[in-house]
Parts: structure tokens; C-alpha cells; sequence
């Protein structure tokens, strides 16, 4: 039982490590993407 839980815990850690990398990269190229833009502009 206890590990059981134990392995659910580190499931839920891993899906939301993925989730906060996947939305770093988004924001990473959401920048970039800005960045582009300005310069383009100028």
C-alpha cells in the first residue's frame, strides 16, 4: 500500500517537472518569437 503510494507520489512529480518544461519552452519561444518581431520591425 504504502508503495503504492510512494510511486503515485513520484508519478505526480514527474508530470508536473514535464509540465513547467514544457511551459518554459512555450514561454521560450513565445520571447524569441517577440524578439524576432522587434527586430523585424526595426
Amino acid at each position: 500500500m504504502n508503495v503504492m503510494w510512494y510511486d503515485c507520489v513520484c508519478i505526480c512529480n514527474l508530470v508536473t517537472f514535464f509540465l513547467f518544461v514544457e511551459l518554459a519552452f512555450i514561454l521560450a519561444s513565445n520571447k524569441h518569437l517577440i524578439l524576432r518581431k522587434e527586430t523585424c520591425a526595426v
